[in-house]
């Protein structure tokens, strides 16, 4: 990624993606095939140079690393018996995909009919959107590598067993949770190494000469035409982003012709959008901006999975992914 000289001085680009994560990246890499498209991509974190981020079992020294991870925590909930958790969001080139557990997982049939049918999101059906999955695929000529996991242990061959004695079905190809089954899931891997959004779909195209892709850089917010506010249609009055290089730098202004699309993650898109005035009044008000759009909806009803892991003492001897991490001996073969 490059600095301030990659977009210091120069015309206005078409389109503006804000965050080089998960979402991002696919964006940004599907919007530069065209060449008359000038494309920047802009992440606020560094560039994937930490070694743990390409180990596969690094995810375990990623989250909760500033590094790496923005390192939030939740509000107290209530029904967490009122805890805090901890709330990993990749600050990386490829965001979460850089420190997530890299499970390939494509959800569940039903959510994405709803959100067609019940919602109105054309074509987010699911009949519709499975081709796009299976096209991105390296085996089908896209970009994405899919492997089963490296990492066996003769524990979990013992588990899954067990689990069929309880009529669960085994399955071999566990990327979706529509039915009821055991098996190891499938991961984001080639060759034993994570392979994250950044580098199955920026990385292989950065010699594409329509596309800027700028890392370290803090967007403080959108740029908006006055003249438009009152428009329906966002992607009228969206002109540009307002970017640092660094607390206490100067705010460097970025202009495109076309639109300015936010993949900045769950946190990080509703922030930046409540920083750039757009917003519900009342809570923009409390932190003193002054409110451009009034939209209730920015910043709320957030929805997430929480992931309960079932916690068992092992005889002693027993090898799992936790003996190896807790030995300096078993982190450099996790290493190798």
């Amino acid at each position: 990624g490059g600095g301030h000289d990659s977009i210091s001085g120069r015309k206005p680009f078409d389109f503006i993606v804000v965050g080089a994560g998960s979402a991002g990246c696919v964006v940004a890499n599907r919007l530069s095939r065209n060449p008359k498209n000038r494309v920047l991509l802009v992440e606020a974190g560094a560039s994937d140079w930490y070694p743990w981020i390409h180990i596969p079992v690094g995810y375990l020294y990623t989250q909760g690393n500033p590094i790496t991870d923005w390192c939030l925590n939740t509000d107290k909930q209530d029904g967490l018996n009122g805890r805090s958790i901890m709330y990993p969001r990749g600050k990386v080139l490829g965001g979460c995909s850089s420190i997530n557990g890299m499970i390939y997982m494509r959800g569940q049939t039903l959510d994405y009919d709803n959100w067609a049918n019940k919602h109105g999101c054309k074509g987010w059906d699911w009949k519709s959107m499975e081709g796009f999955f299976d096209r991105s695929l390296a085996i089908s000529g896209g970009e994405v590598d899919v492997s089963e996991q490296r990492l066996n242990w003769h524990l979990l061959d013992i588990f899954r067993e067990s689990m069929g004695e309880f009529g669960i079905p085994a399955s071999s190809r566990l990327v979706s949770s529509d039915s009821e089954s055991v098996g190891k899931y499938w991961v984001t891997q080639r060759f034993g190494i994570r392979q994250s959004a950044y580098s199955a779909f920026i990385r292989p195209v950065l010699d594409r000469p329509n596309l800027t892709v700028v890392n370290s850089a803090t967007v403080n917010k959108i740029i908006l035409d006055d003249d438009q506010l009152q428009s329906s249609d966002c992607a009228k009055f969206a002109r540009g982003i307002e970017l640092t290089f660094g607390p206490g730098t100067e705010s460097i202004p970025v202009s495109c012709n076309k639109e300015v699309i936010l993949c900045a993650g769950a946190i990080k898109s509703p922030q930046i959008l409540q920083l750039s005035g757009i917003g519900d009044s009342q809570e923009l008000a409390k932190a003193g901006i002054n409110t451009q759009v009034q939209n209730g909806h920015v910043g709320n009803n957030l929805h997430d999975h929480l992931q309960l892991r079932a916690i068992f003492k092992l005889k002693e001897g027993t090898q799992s992914l936790n003996s190896l991490a807790n030995s300096m001996l078993g982190r450099l073969r996790m290493g190798i």
